[in-house]
């Protein structure tokens, strides 16, 4: 297993290049306190020559473990990117790192705040439902408890 994706745009010329590979889940850098990377980065990427640029595409998959933002269960997340590309242009240097590029399409396919997959047709249970009744407000009145707090000057 590599631990960056390089090519080297010197070596590619009219036919084009495939690349294979598995980085590892540490290379999309994802510790937060709700989404951490799970799995490995799989990338099958080709890599062909358009005059002095160079273009890739390819597919890339793997699984991200993401904090439901409801119920705050840990669930499981696939990536798959079938539509990767990138458009490198000139002056290249001498050999280009796509990890940062993967790592960025990756992090933009993950949603803002993940959400358990409904299960029959329900979502999270922790989430009220259409028809459910509201849960009711114990403690008796509100505002006679709120009257009872004292302003700070």
């Amino acid at each position: 297993m590599s631990t960056s994706l390089s090519i080297h745009p010197g070596r590619i010329y009219e036919d084009p290049v495939e690349l294979s590979t598995t980085l590892p889940a540490a290379a999309l850098e994802l510790d937060e306190p709700t989404a951490r990377a799970k799995d490995p980065i799989e990338a099958s990427l080709t890599v062909q020559r358009d005059g002095e640029s160079l273009i890739v595409t390819g597919d890339i998959e793997t699984t991200v473990s993401l904090q439901c933002g409801r119920c705050g269960k840990w669930i499981d997340r696939p990536v798959h990117l079938t539509n990767f590309v990138q458009l490198l242009e000139p002056p290249l240097p001498d050999t280009v790192d796509l990890t940062p590029l993967v790592r960025e399409d990756i992090l933009l396919d993950l949603p803002a705040v993940a959400v358990c997959p409904p299960v029959n047709g329900k979502e999270c249970k922790s989430y009220p439902q259409a028809g459910d009744a509201p849960a009711p407000i114990s403690g008796g009145d509100i505002w006679k408890e709120l009257d009872k707090l004292k302003e700070k000057d």
